[in-house]
């Protein structure tokens, strides 16, 4: 409702100064105007804003094909003692800027923004990394907040999520975080269509079967 008395002020500003003379009114500088409001990338159907992302791989780790399909369970969490994600250097990560053009493969694009000191986040990532054999064409992104940059290589070594080819493991370096939060619970799963409009979004540990329909 707010963005919509915003665009009717906006028009009614032009209609305005044309009566003045200093301008005419055109399809151009309507559609100018109403490209002036700020978009909201959080709702559905928004488009994707523009992405860049500071990648973090491991070079210890040689990349694998996806595994072959295999029946797994629903239960999350990790066997045994779970690993303390801790501040780490990065030595041994090979560093590099992705931006948007570097996902544009045809298919939906899954974002999970997390926060690497997470349990629910560290559950979240190995369900999709047993379950990673459904992405044949998706890719997945695993986006944490620049201020998480330090604990992202140990991360990445806790993990072993950077060995797949489909998921990119970085830090947002585009404010695309601060456009997309809707300040739920963490993790955050946003699913983006072939031409990068939002078709959902999920807070707090998602399971499988709500996922899998996105994937591609």
């Amino acid at each position: 409702m707010f963005r919509y008395l915003l665009t009717v002020l906006m028009l009614a500003s032009l209609g305005c100064a044309a009566q003045h003379g200093q301008l005419a009114i055109t399809p151009t500088r309507i559609e100018e105007a109403k490209k002036t409001l700020e978009i909201d990338y959080k709702v559905i159907g928004a488009p994707m804003p523009e992405l860049r992302l500071l990648r973090f791989r491991d070079t210890t780790q040689k990349e694998v094909p996806a595994p072959e399909p295999a029946p797994v369970a629903e239960k999350k969490g990790r066997k045994g003692k779970r690993p303390v994600i801790k501040k780490s250097d990065a030595a041994g990560m090979d560093r590099k800027f992705l931006t948007s053009k570097d996902f544009d493969n045809g298919a939906n694009l899954i974002i999970m923004m997390f926060n690497p000191t997470c349990s629910h986040c560290e559950d979240e990532t190995e369900l999709l990394e047993k379950n990673i054999f459904l992405f044949t064409k998706s890719k997945l992104i695993l986006m944490a907040n620049p201020m998480m940059q330090e604990y992202i290589p140990n991360f990445a070594r806790s993990f072993n999520v950077t060995q797949y080819r489909t998921i990119t493991l970085g830090v947002d370096s585009g404010d695309f975080i601060t456009k997309t939060f809707i300040y739920g619970a963490l993790p955050q799963i946003n699913i983006y269509s072939r031409d990068r409009k939002l078709l959902r979004t999920f807070s707090g540990e998602t399971s499988i079967d709500s996922l899998k329909n996105y994937i591609e």
